[in-house]
């Protein structure tokens, strides 16, 4: 099971820069999920595998289930196993992206080169990007480890531009547009490219 982080976990990082937002807890939440769900809209970067599913003999279409507070935008990868290859614990077949279609907002759409020719429990496993919905209460903590300083930057960049909040601080806000906007290009290129930023300590 995932292990996840409160939104309240994050307060932390906007009490002593934003005098006053302590008092507006649902204020600072809502920026908070607002900027996750740019981020991860923005840059596809929250992925996760999901399944395993059985798969039944000559269905082409299987609605997907997760247990995530979101909501699917791509399908990724699609791995298919063998009754065999369940059993001694080995790795689904990737299979080609022709071959299969997401038809939103939780179904995977098998060609028909890819009809399941018998049952098979546990056999099929699927890589999706997705993005929060509004109502979420926590965050994945391996996303938010790994990408918590770009989602802080936006939230900062809209709570700060608040004019008529006591904690308004344009310079803070332009700040956080900034910073925000340089970690979504380093997420898009880790995406496309497989790599992160070495001198953060992370690894490809």
């Amino acid at each position: 099971m995932a292990d996840f982080t409160q939104l309240s976990d994050l307060h932390q990082y906007f009490v002593l820069k934003l005098p006053g937002i302590m008092y507006h807890p649902a204020v600072l939440d809502q920026a908070i999920v607002m900027a996750f769900r740019a981020f991860a809209k923005k840059t596809e970067s929250w992925r996760e595998w999901i399944g395993p599913f059985n798969v039944v003999k000559d269905l082409q279409e299987y609605v997907l289930e997760w247990p995530f507070c979101s909501s699917l935008v791509r399908i990724y990868e699609v791995k298919i196993n063998t009754s065999d290859g369940v059993s001694n614990g080995l790795d689904g077949v990737t299979q080609d992206k022709y071959l299969y279609a997401f038809d939103q907002p939780d179904k995977l759409v098998l060609a028909d080169d890819l009809k399941p020719a018998a049952d098979v429990a546990s056999a099929l496993d699927v890589k999706v990007a997705m993005i929060p919905k509004l109502e979420v209460k926590q965050l994945p903590k391996w996303y938010v480890n790994q990408w918590v300083e770009p989602i802080i930057a936006h939230a900062m960049w809209e709570l700060a531009g608040m004019r008529k909040a006591s904690w308004y601080d344009p310079q803070l806000s332009e700040k956080g547009r900034i910073d925000y906007l340089d970690g979504a290009a380093s997420a898009g290129a880790e995406n496309e490219y497989g790599y992160t930023d070495i001198e953060d300590g992370m690894e490809a």
